[in-house]
């Protein structure tokens, strides 16, 4: 069967786009830029996040296919009129395929060149070939064949040249082989895909871009969800990202430019383990300052009214802050937090006149307290 132009043009077009579609990828991934709360500048590493990206074209088809359908209303167009109803979740198994698919293509193209990751993505036609000889009953050509053998010498043409040359220090051997691997790994799975639309979605006879939308729509709704879990499951040498989780989202938008970076808030230090009270860092204005150094508490105000503080407290108060805040010398553990409470939160120095005499009494500056 002969190709006519309008088929080569198509296969041309999805040739050239697909080219561009991964040279854009691989563009931003080598892009530097600062991140969230004042990080250091790394590279924009957000595989999944450019995978939403990709579904959210793809939904777009969707509002296409609506688009046209209302300006072809009461139009004699076959293609756009009332088509055969179907099931809307026959396409949430090829989506899913297309969303992990494409996540672990974009986590490869990380690992490995803009040009290896394009040729390995020829493996599709290995795979959906066998597929479908395997569970759609196809009986392939021998120009077919001949066909997958010719793409399985090029694959391992581009294997052993990976494997062979010389790397950058952007990716390493160990790198440049997990990332093909994910590729094969991926190509697997799409390979899946087809199989699956041409067995329970092409015979309802669905238009186009009402299919290629719906698979959007759901993949950008799943995937989306999944960045959620995703920024807080940690992802070892796989993470691109500061915080070392599978996708950072706020960092990526932080990326993107200082507007977006002066939106995100910074993130806040975790509260002390030990129930408010720690081992003293160095002066800080997040901590109120005990006569002793080597304790300290977290200004809450409703703190002492609310746990119990640390055992021998008295203890870490030298003679002259008791002096100073009217702790008798035999004052109970009850009478020193009777003492903090009626101060406030903090240390009770208000009772000094000055800061001389804060200091002549042993009790160190009262420093600024922590908003609540």
């Amino acid at each position: 069967m002969a190709w006519t132009r309008y088929q080569l043009f198509l296969a041309g077009l999805m040739l050239v786009t697909g080219s561009i579609n991964t040279l854009s990828a691989k563009w931003a991934d080598n892009f530097v830029a600062q991140g969230c709360g004042g990080s250091k500048e790394h590279s924009f590493q957000h595989p999944f996040l450019q995978a939403v990206g990709m579904f959210l074209g793809e939904f777009s088809c969707l509002a296409v296919f609506y688009l046209l359908r209302c300006r072809a209303a009461g139009q004699p167009d076959a293609s756009l009129g009332p088509q055969q109803p179907f099931n809307p979740l026959l396409f949430l198994p090829p989506a899913l395929c297309d969303m992990t698919g494409t996540s672990i293509m974009y986590v490869a193209l990380n690992m490995t060149s803009a040009s290896s990751f394009q040729m390995l993505r020829g493996a599709v036609i290995i795979f959906t070939g066998l597929f479908s000889v395997a569970f759609l009953g196809r009986r392939l050509a021998l120009s077919q064949w001949l066909g997958i053998l010719v793409t399985i010498a090029g694959l391992v043409v581009v294997g052993l040249a990976d494997l062979l040359s010389k790397h950058d220090d952007q990716h390493k051997l160990s790198e440049v082989i997990t990332g093909d691997l994910l590729i094969i790994m991926a190509q697997i799975i799409i390979s899946i895909q087809m199989v699956l639309e041409e067995k329970f979605v092409y015979k309802h006879n669905v238009h186009p871009l009402r299919a290629v939308g719906t698979e959007g729509l759901f993949g950008l709704v799943i995937l989306s969800l999944l960045l959620v879990p995703m920024y807080y499951i940690p992802a070892g040498s796989f993470s691109g990202n500061p915080r070392g989780v599978l996708e950072d989202a706020l960092d990526a938008f932080c990326q993107r430019g200082p507007e977006d970076r002066d939106q995100i808030p910074p993130r806040r230090a975790p509260p002390p383990a030990s129930g408010g009270w720690k081992k003293c860092p160095p002066p800080s204005p997040s901590f109120h300052w005990l006569s002793s150094p080597s304790i300290c508490h977290v200004s809450t105000p409703s703190f002492y009214h609310r746990r119990r503080p640390p055992p021998g407290l008295c203890s870490h108060w030298s003679s002259r802050s008791r002096s100073a805040l009217g702790v008798p010398e035999a004052a109970t553990e009850s009478r020193c937090v009777r003492v903090l409470k009626n101060a406030g939160s903090g240390l009770g120095v208000r009772r000094l006149p000055s800061t001389a005499g804060r200091a002549a009494s042993g009790v160190a500056p009262r420093l600024p307290r922590t908003p609540a």
